[in-house]
Order: C-alpha cells, then structure tokens, then sequence
C-alpha cells in the first residue's frame, strides 16, 4: 500500500492538469476537492480518480467512454482496488447529464445507476453546495435529498466497485 501512495498522487496530478487543460483551474479544483470528499468517506483511490474527473464528458467534447478510457489506462495498473472499464463507464455515464435531460430525470437516473455513480454525485454536490448561488442551492439541497437515502456506509464505500 505505501508503494501505491505515491503513484496514486501522480494519478491526481495528471488528473488535475487534464482537467486544467481542458476546463480551466476552477473545473480542476472542483474535482480535486470530490476526490478529497469521497477519499474522506472512505472511498477507495479509484473511485476518487473517477470521481476527480467527472465532469469531463459532460463539460468538454470527450464522450463518456472517451473518460472511462482515460481512467481505467491511466489507474487500474496502480490502483489497490481495480475497477473494469464497464465498471467506470456506468458510473460516468451515470453521472453525466445528457442535452435536454430534466434535472430532476438525472438525479433519479443516477439513483438508478449504481452506489459508484450516487457517491460520486454526492461528492459533487456538497461541493457545488459549498459555493454556489442560492437558486442553484435550493436545486442541489433537493437533489441532495433525494440521493441521501441511498448514500453508501463508510464500510459500502470501501466495498463499492
């Protein structure tokens, strides 16, 4: 495990420049930060580098599976739990809201989804929470609600896959 520490952070820092590169430092540091939350939950290292790079099928012009890739080729050699690809691509496209989706349809679908696809959703919301408008946050306490019930325990987060 102490041998995976260090090839873990250099994950998060090719994850972070990506994403810095393609989105800017904010979209960066908001990743940064879900990661940090679902680590604190704890999350396994690799659902936090799914969860670092969330927005990046929604927000740029990479699909879905163009993420799930990136993730999965960059981490599954240094990760202590390896997640498969079909795994990563179900949580993204899970967590990736579609042209013209109801947000209220999104949540629910990430309900749907998988308990990888609802922690990082968490994570992404209590984050947006922390520094959002109060239009957006009545939109994010609700969705919130809705997927709290279904939040994974500390022992589930470790377990997810």
């Amino acid at each position: 495990m102490s041998d995976t520490l260090p090839h873990f952070e250099y994950i998060r820092g090719t994850l972070y420049n990506l994403t810095r590169a393609m989105l800017g430092e904010d979209a960066a540091e908001h990743g940064y930060r879900v990661a940090e939350r679902l680590l604190n939950a704890g999350a396994s290292w690799g659902l936090a580098a799914i969860g670092q790079i969330h927005d990046l099928a929604e927000d740029t012009d990479l699909s879905v599976e163009d993420v799930a890739h990136l993730v999965s080729s960059t981490s599954l050699n240094y990760m202590e739990q390896d997640y498969l690809y079909d795994e990563i691509l179900k949580a993204l496209d899970g967590v990736t809201r579609r042209d013209g989706e109801v947000y209220a349809d999104f949540i629910e679908r990430i309900r749907a989804t998988s308990d990888l696809a609802v922690a990082i959703k968490l994570a992404d919301l209590r984050d947006n929470l922390s520094r959002c408008s109060e239009s957006l946050a009545k939109r994010y306490r609700k969705a919130l609600e809705r997927l709290e019930v279904f939040e994974p325990t500390r022992d589930e987060m470790r377990e997810i896959r």
